[in-house]
């Protein structure tokens, strides 16, 4: 199995009932870093079952809405800089890994 690597999820949903839905979905399985995108640290297999959960047709509409999932790499992570407020996937403790 693969190890759990960290995630970087971004969409736009154009109806507002599925971005609610949408949104509610990842704030149970990852850590809202802005309005519509989010951290998660999960290997393949898991990103491939919640992506096939998050697209369901009441939640994402391929023709009208995108999903972006970018890969953050552990060199890259330590790259990540933070200006302003706003939560960080990474604890003092390390880092948040959900299931």
């Amino acid at each position: 199995m693969a190890p759990p690597c960290t995630w970087l999820l971004s969409f736009d949903v154009a109806h507002p009932r599925r971005l609610r839905k949408l949104s509610r979905f990842l704030e149970q399985r990852s850590q809202r870093v802005q309005r519509s995108v989010f951290e998660l640290v999960a290997s393949p297999g898991v990103l491939v079952r919640l992506l096939a959960q998050a697209t369901v047709p009441e939640r994402f509409n391929p023709v009208l809405d995108s999903l972006r999932v970018y890969r953050i790499c552990d060199t890259c992570q330590q790259q990540v800089r933070l200006c302003g407020v706003g939560p960080s996937l990474h604890t003092p403790r390390g880092p948040l890994v959900f299931p």
